[in-house]
């Protein structure tokens, strides 16, 4: 019974602190914004790449 009393002890100190779990969701905050960022730029591409297509096409 003691080592099951100890084991839980350590799983308990594993849990991150409050610090710990304002930083994690900072940079799942930040890693959103990346992705949107990088969604908006492939979309400007795939519109420039279409607008020089068209361009071309139209010479």
């Amino acid at each position: 019974m003691v080592s099951n009393s100890s084991s839980e002890m350590l799983n308990i100190s594993r849990l991150p602190m409050g610090g710990d779990l304002r930083l994690l969701f900072q940079l799942i905050a930040i890693s959103m914004k990346t992705l949107i960022s990088i969604d908006k730029l492939q979309i400007f591409i795939y519109s420039l790449l279409g607008t020089i297509k068209q361009t071309c096409v139209s010479l």
